[in-house]
């Protein structure tokens, strides 16, 4: 702890002191664009402590191909506080309007630095702005969309301002709400003038009985006058929940047992690195923990995961168990009843829960066949009496 503490006030005092001996002057050039005009520009690099320096030049940001330099690094000899060096910008396609900012970055190579064995190199870096304005067009809207949930609505907001130069007629929105490519919702703002340099708000709702839960896709179609623009953004209701719908019972004493979790993912898109931790309980105290291997779940899907429980060092009874389900940075907690039971305990639950499963499907079969004999029976007497008639 004390060797970075001292690693880290070294490097401060040096780039500190570096910082007094490399400079730029100005600090920016800015101009207004004309597509394919080749102009050239002069800064100066300031040696303010009559020092050797090597300076590497490099352009960096959206304007770094279009800016040309004198060379990829240069000599400032100690006998010159200051060196003049020309650039060239050329742009031959068009640029969006309003301003657009690059770099001319300047960086001397700091002398390195040795503490208790570990070698830390620096470099001193200071940049120029070159910055180009682009007109705005006579009619130009800049946009933004949002949106907030409410209890029984979804609030959706354009936010416009006019940076063109003449007054916008009629402005409006349309909003679609997407779940996948499925189009599930669609919403209208009244239409609405502009003044040129004026800001407005436009604003739709959503019943959120169509929008209720899951992540979807928000796009919003702008309309003025002559001119059209789309823009896109994620919107999130809720967040994703993953349910346990069951969780084995029994296990038997003395072995490590498979046990089965059946999981329901809610949301409408796929959850990725999904993984089950079980804690298991007797009494209220803490016994052991496991956890399955991750895996994912896709949307709206029951799936059913399997892990293992070891039961060799436990005794027959009853237990709880927390069935814990990790994803995206939250969790799910379900809690089960069970028991650890001998095996031939184990073997009379089973049959006995299969019995269950029998009677309860004979009861459905019945009352199915009631349901279609009392159709039939329904449709044949209405079908007599209709020829009666």
């Amino acid at each position: 702890m004390k060797t970075k503490i001292i690693l880290w006030i070294a490097v401060t005092l040096i780039l500190l002191n570096a910082g007094l001996s490399l400079g730029v002057i100005p600090a920016k050039t800015t101009f207004d664009f004309e597509k394919g005009a080749e102009r050239e520009y002069t800064l100066k690099i300031v040696n303010n402590e009559h020092k050797d320096l090597y300076v590497e030049l490099l352009a960096d940001g959206p304007l770094a191909e279009y800016i040309t330099l004198p060379a990829e690094a240069i000599h400032l000899d100690s006998s010159k506080d200051m060196l003049e060096i020309k650039f060239k910008v050329k742009i031959d396609k068009d640029l969006p309007p309003g301003q657009t900012l690059g770099q001319i970055i300047l960086a001397e190579k700091l002398p390195d630095v040795t503490v208790s064995g570990n070698v830390f190199s620096a470099s001193l870096k200071i940049a120029h702005k070159v910055i180009i304005n682009v007109p705005y067009p006579k009619k130009y809207v800049e946009t933004a969309v949002s949106y907030e949930e409410k209890p029984a609505q979804v609030d959706l907001k354009l936010s416009a301002k006019n940076l063109g130069q003449e007054n916008i007629q009629a402005l409006k929105t349309t909003f679609e709400i997407y779940d996948g490519k499925e189009k599930i919702a669609e919403a209208e703002t009244d239409k609405t003038s502009l003044a040129a340099k004026a800001d407005t708000t436009l604003l739709a709702t959503i019943d959120k009985k169509k929008v209720q839960y899951g992540s979807f896709n928000l796009l919003a179609s702008v309309f003025y006058d002559d001119y059209w623009l789309e823009l896109k953004k994620e919107m999130i209701l809720g967040e994703p929940e993953i349910n346990v719908l069951f969780f084995d019972q029994y296990f038997i004493v003395g072995k490590i047992n498979k046990f089965t979790a059946e999981l329901l993912n809610k949301w409408n898109k796929e959850v990725k690195n999904v993984f089950i931790e079980v804690f298991v309980y007797k009494e209220g105290k803490e016994l052991d923990k496991v956890r399955t291997a991750s895996f994912d779940i896709q949307r709206e899907e029951r799936k059913s995961v399997e892990g293992f429980l070891d039961a060799t060092n436990r005794e027959t009874g009853d237990y709880e168990f927390d069935v814990v389900v990790n994803y995206e940075g939250k969790t799910t907690h379900n809690k089960f009843k069970g028991s650890v039971l001998t095996e031939e305990d184990y073997l009379k639950k089973q049959k006995e829960d299969d019995k269950m499963w029998i009677y309860l499907l004979s009861i459905l079969s019945g009352s199915l066949l009631a349901i279609v004999v009392l159709f039939v029976t329904w449709h044949f007497i209405s079908k007599r009496k209709g020829r009666r008639e």
